[in-house]
């Protein structure tokens, strides 16, 4: 993850991020992608710049992410 941003939105109390992401998918060379979704306050400590977070990608085209969780 490269970096996070509240919206200031709040979807059935979790807040709406817009975060960066870097995609490493097989086959495919590293792809900078935006995810934008709610965050569930279980998750919301896992949201640091540096850290892993699991996304789902399209498999035909890597900029349309979701967040894993």
């Amino acid at each position: 993850m490269i970096a996070a941003r509240d919206t200031g939105t709040r979807i059935n109390g979790a807040p709406l991020l817009e975060v960066e992401v870097v995609v490493f998918a097989e086959g495919r060379p590293p792809c900078p992608t935006p995810v934008r979704g709610p965050v569930g306050l279980a998750q919301l400590g896992l949201v640091a710049s540096g850290s892993e977070i699991p996304v789902r990608v399209s498999p035909s085209d890597p900029m349309v992410a979701v967040f894993g969780w």
